[in-house]
């Protein structure tokens, strides 16, 4: 009792606290055969207040959110918070037989709607962010539970010409792909950070560096070759312009000046689509911004999400 009172103290809480480990890892067989790393920080078992979801890029992993849920955290603000490892990524299970279909991005949205069932359908505020690629689901999130989803943050999302072409090493065979798979690790993190950050935070490159080398071939390539077919803004214009028709809330748009992955220009293109948006677009950042930049965009998101 005396350690939930002076929790209690600290936090600015909606209803009851529910007292958990404040992260709290684990498997969990979120479709059937399909067991996924989810991570949840709890402070609350009070509906009314705010669900975070954290959908991270392409073959990445839920721990590039470290810095913004430590922050998080800190707020005054009760949270619940939710991030999760793509099935095949990170620390989710990792099967070879049938990859094309398994990691297929309609299997991975199939994912994100039961976490988000599991975790999120109880809260009445859910507040949606997403990295890369998952900027396309967390949109598509947005636009399909409109009703509950209060904010949307997109950090570094594809611009509009996402998925018209699949680069031609996708279509090589997975052993060729595992045999450049160095080099490809080496390029992506020499694309996504910035030369500041791989100079100055070598632990960070090191350990990006070694769970991208973990990422199985066969799983990459099939990851690749749906995902541009599923979200093709020009093969389903008519889905993209229904969620761009639906998302009418105020979106807060995070880029880095420096991508070299997705140009924040292509993120300018994004927003003229959006009803409500504001972009903010970091120095000194690459694609990578919320870990190379992290406390600039934590003041960003103090703004949009507390009004500070």
């Amino acid at each position: 009792n005396h350690a939930k009172t002076t929790l209690a103290k600290k936090f600015k809480l909606c209803g009851n606290l529910k007292m958990t480990s404040i992260d709290s890892p684990s498997l969990v067989e979120i479709r059937p055969d399909r067991i996924i790393h989810v991570s949840v920080n709890d402070r609350t078992s009070d509906s009314s207040c705010p669900t975070v979801i954290m959908i991270h890029g392409s073959c990445a992993h839920s721990g590039q959110w470290d810095s913004q849920v430590n922050w998080l955290l800190q707020q005054e603000t009760a949270l619940r918070i939710i991030r999760y490892d793509y099935f095949g990524c990170g620390q989710s299970m990792k099967p070879k037989e049938n990859a094309s279909e398994i990691y297929s991005a309609s299997e991975h949205y199939a994912d994100l709607l039961a976490l988000y069932d599991r975790y999120c359908s109880e809260s009445a505020n859910v507040w949606v962010m997403g990295h890369s690629f998952g900027c396309a689901m967390a949109f598509r999130l947005a636009a399909e539970k409109k009703d509950n989803v209060r904010k949307l943050v997109l950090v570094a999302p594809p611009g509009l010409d996402f998925g018209k072409s699949l680069p031609s090493l996708f279509r090589l065979p997975v052993w060729i792909l595992g045999w450049m798979q160095p080099v490809l690790t080496k390029a992506f993190i020499t694309s996504a950070f910035h030369p500041n950050t791989i100079e100055n935070l070598p632990e960070l490159i090191k350990s990006e560096n070694d769970i991208s080398s973990a990422n199985p071939p066969y799983m990459f390539k099939a990851f690749y070759q749906s995902q541009v077919e599923y979200y093709n803004t020009e093969a389903n214009e008519e889905a993209w312009s229904k969620w761009f028709q639906t998302v009418i809330i105020n979106v807060l748009v995070i880029c880095g000046k420096n991508d070299n992955i997705v140009p924040f220009e292509k993120s300018q293109q994004l927003i003229e689509k959006l009803a409500s948006s504001e972009l903010k677009v970091v120095s000194n950042a690459s694609h990578q911004v919320a870990q190379e930049q992290a406390d600039t965009v934590n003041e960003f998101l103090a703004t949009y999400l507390f009004g500070k």
